[in-house]
């Protein structure tokens, strides 16, 4: 009887990696349609926004140095915490949608997309930030006894 249930959980366990493994296969093949390069040269884009003209390409050399050799670090990492997060059907579905025509262009134009939402919440949260500072010392002055008394 015990060696019947060890082996019906061995065989539990192996089913379990197996299935484990295929949704860690289907997230890395998905990693790899996204186009890693792209989405380095986006991040290259992004990260020099702002920056002098004479000095943009420099930054974006050593932005590529210092990224390009943990790229696939990145990806791997990625790739795990998508099997994390999404399940193998979920997984599946995701990867027929991008060997689509519409997913392909998905692919395509994520990279500039999520540039320009980057930069434009980047402009928005500088904007916001007096604001932030103001409110959290208003707190904090409240929290120590500190703020001024409330003229009525």
């Amino acid at each position: 009887m015990k060696i019947a249930l060890i082996t019906l959980l061995a065989l539990g366990g192996a089913a379990t990696n197996a299935h484990a493994q295929e949704c860690l296969n289907t997230a890395r093949q998905l990693q790899k349609m996204m186009n890693p390069g792209d989405q380095l040269k986006a991040m290259q884009e992004s990260m020099t926004n702002g920056a002098p003209p004479e000095i943009k390409p420099i930054v974006k050399q050593v932005i590529g140095e210092v990224m390009e050799p943990i790229m696939p670090k990145l990806e791997d990492e990625a790739s795990k915490l998508m099997a994390k997060h999404f399940s193998c059907d979920e997984l599946a579905k995701i990867k027929a949608f991008y060997d689509t025509p519409e997913g392909q262009s998905m692919i395509s134009k994520m990279p500039a997309f999520m540039a320009d939402v980057s930069n434009f919440s980047q402009q928005e949260v500088m904007r916001a930030m007096p604001n932030i500072q103001s409110r959290v010392k208003e707190l904090m002055d409240e929290k120590n006894g500190t703020a001024p008394a409330v003229r009525r």
